[in-house]
């Protein structure tokens, strides 16, 4: 085959990260053949000894790549499996196996291995949000939005001309201009790895999208992107597990910050502040305003008033936080 070719066609380099799945598949696979009276216990017992082994010699980091005839992660074990236990018995375990059906089992092992982690990972996520949230019934618009948007609105609130909170020092990092100044640098990672996982999904169906049925070798070129999102994802979510678990929050600035305006846009459209409407101005609006309407302008009645579902009141929030609570403890 021509050098470059094969350079073009291996998959090793990516592919090895399905090491312990196409380990897993081949002794299921050998058990099969058992059933089928295909191996006798003994051979059986061979192939999965020497399958282990194998597996061992990946997680200690001891598995040696041998360039010229390791293709992929399913020849390179093959290979190393006939080395250790001889290739009559090791080649047993090829008896009516499909190379595509394996890599396509490989690759669903590996996916719900990971998605099982992932889960955990994002009820670890969800727990530190509800927990933030409870902590500060008040303040917790801020945390409940998407991971991206979570971290656009922190970085934004972070800011010197917000400060409404603060990164701990563990997760960000000095300015090599300005020392006194910290950068958000997880929330800015997260929300740029968003696009990035983004552009693989779509690079991922790209490759999909006029495949006839049945495995072709485009879809090779899926295994890797996949497995960085799966790989990305993971760390967005630990690090935004870690970034909420230890964010400050300044409440006290976020009330300084409140201006009247944000109240009403009658009083902005004639160009007066709040506190200089009157009740005939108000009654132009609704002859029924009364003259405790001036209380609806409160902040905190304001928010009160907003009691539908994912509303801002106290009663809204906390419902929420009793669900999230709930979906956490499998109720």
């Amino acid at each position: 085959m021509n050098d470059l070719m094969v350079t073009f066609n291996e998959s090793l380099p990516f592919d090895k990260a399905l090491h312990e799945a196409d380990v897993r598949g081949s002794i299921t696979y050998a058990k099969a053949l058992l059933q089928l009276d295909l191996l006798t216990d003994e051979e059986l017992s061979e192939i999965t000894t020497g399958l282990e082994a194998v597996e061992k010699e990946w997680a200690d980091g001891k598995f040696v790549i041998h360039p010229a005839v390791d293709e992929d992660i399913h020849t390179a074990n093959e290979r190393r499996l006939a080395e250790l236990i001889g290739p009559t018995i090791a080649g047993k375990l090829h008896t009516g196996r499909s190379r595509n059906e394996q890599i396509a089992t490989d690759l669903r092992l590996r996916v719900r291995a990971q998605l099982d982690g992932l889960s955990e990972q994002l009820r670890a996520a969800l727990t530190v949000c509800a927990a933030r949230a409870k902590a500060g019934v008040d303040w917790s618009s801020l945390l409940m939005v998407h991971l991206s948007r979570l971290s656009e609105d922190l970085i934004l609130y972070s800011t010197a001309e917000f400060s409404f909170v603060r990164v701990a020092d563990a997760y960000g990092t000095g300015s090599s201009l300005m020392p006194q100044k910290k950068n958000p640098d997880s929330l800015e990672l997260i929300r740029g790895k968003a696009g990035r996982v983004l552009g693989q999904a779509s690079g991922f169906l790209s490759t999909l999208k006029s495949l006839p049925t049945a495995y072709n070798k485009d879809i090779q070129e899926s295994v890797e992107p996949l497995l960085g999102c799966v790989k990305t994802v993971s760390h967005c979510l630990r690090i935004a597990g870690g970034v909420l678990s230890t964010l400050q929050i300044d409440s006290e600035k976020m009330k300084a910050a409140l201006t009247a305006d944000m109240l009403a846009t009658n009083a902005e459209e004639k160009g007066i502040s709040i506190a200089e409407l009157e009740l005939p101005d108000l009654k132009q609006i609704s002859p029924q305003f009364e003259a405790d309407i001036v209380d609806v302008f409160d902040f905190e009645r304001s928010v009160e008033r907003r009691t539908a579902q994912g509303g801002t009141s106290r009663s809204s929030v906390l419902g929420q936080i009793s669900a999230i609570e709930a979906y956490l403890a499998g109720n």
